[in-house]
């Protein structure tokens, strides 16, 4: 038998065991004072603005009695409100987990008076719902809920499904049911078409890699191994860049998108550079006005020195480069890196959220 090294292995996630050990307001408390620390960085460009935290809920009990699931999203909403929170500085609004299956769902949102009216100032409050969060691979087809996406459409509410291969799964059909062309159905429908969604995490960064084609070819030239050949159309990736092309109130998160991933990396500044030299005909709308900036966290808090800081910096020093040694990049790239980076953390998030 294999020895396993337990000992290490729980050494190696000890902040991410940690994580799920502490009391919410904990979690909370740990999450706004590390995104404070990135903004307020040394040489941070985002220094002294206010901190706009939307942290996702997921409802797991689908058989569990909805007084119950009230129950816990008020905890979250009072672990919030009771934190230490700078409330000049910092704002903690939650999106709401929500299983379509429900016969009450829609009268689950409108339990909360900020989810009925997102005109009024007081949803600025910490705690406060401001959306919806939806997770197929839970077991529900998407398109099979029409009644309830036109409930969400006439309240304005924005919307983040999850929208990629890797999932918590309790279906074996999680990859049907999570499908993006399940929601290119439901756009069309003229009930539902300004639904105000994001699709989270652009179909996951294997999508993205495989949405841009590279050839092998050798360094005599310009010293890249890998050069651009062309877009693959079939991907999940590019089923969402189609919605986010025609459709006004698409957008799509990276959240959970590994800036390690070399050839993601580049697939994505590819993606951007042809859409804005007017490659991707598929719609009016330009992708660098619909992607978002979002992060899994606590989900991958893999080691003890990940943290918002090094997960974000992470990201935007991938983003920024424009050379490669293995993958061919656009020369030039229509609009600068820091551009892109303010539309994804700032101008983008606050049309998604209709504020």
């Amino acid at each position: 038998m294999p020895i396993l090294d337990l000992q290490g292995k729980a050494a190696a996630y000890e902040k991410f065991l940690r994580y799920f050990e502490h009391e919410p307001n904990e979690n909370v408390s740990q999450l706004s004072r590390e995104a404070h620390q990135c903004v307020d960085a040394a040489g941070s460009p985002y220094a002294g603005r206010t901190i706009l935290l939307t942290p996702l809920v997921m409802d797991f009990d689908l058989n569990g009695e909805i007084n119950k699931l009230n129950a816990q999203g008020q905890r979250l909403c009072d672990a919030i409100s009771a934190s230490n929170l700078d409330s000049n500085r910092i704002k903690i609004l939650p999106f709401l987990g929500v299983d379509p299956r429900r016969t009450n769902a829609l009268l689950r949102i409108d339990k909360y008076d900020s989810l009925k009216n997102l005109t009024s100032p007081a949803i600025l409050r910490s705690g406060n719902f401001i959306g919806i969060k939806l997770y197929p691979p839970l077991g529900f087809h998407v398109a099979e809920y029409p009644d309830f996406y036109r409930g969400l459409c006439k309240r304005q509410l924005p919307v983040t499904v999850h929208c990629q291969h890797d999932s918590f799964r309790l279906t074996p059909h999680a990859d049907k049911f999570t499908d993006p062309a399940n929601w290119e159905e439901i756009i069309k429908d003229p009930d539902t078409q300004n639904l105000r969604i994001n699709f989270g995490h652009f179909g996951g960064e294997d999508s993205v890699a495989e949405t841009i084609k590279f050839k092998e070819r050798g360094r005599e030239e310009e010293g890249f191994l890998w050069s651009f050949a062309g877009v693959d159309k079939t991907t999940w990736t590019y089923g969402i860049i189609r919605m986010l092309k025609k459709y006004p109130n698409t957008y799509s998160d990276v959240a959970a998108f590994d800036a390690k991933n070399e050839r993601a990396m580049a697939a994505l500044i590819w993606l951007l550079h042809l859409d804005m030299e007017g490659e991707l005909k598929e719609g009016e709308f330009m992708l660098a006005d619909k992607l978002l900036w979002g992060t899994d966290y606590p989900m991958v808090l893999g080691d003890k020195d990940t943290n918002y800081t090094t997960i974000f910096n992470g990201f935007a020093e991938a983003f920024k480069r424009r050379e490669h040694d293995y993958y061919q990049y656009p020369k030039p790239l229509g609009s600068d890196a820091v551009v892109l980076l303010e539309k994804m953390v700032f101008a983008n998030p606050m049309k998604f959220l209709n504020m």
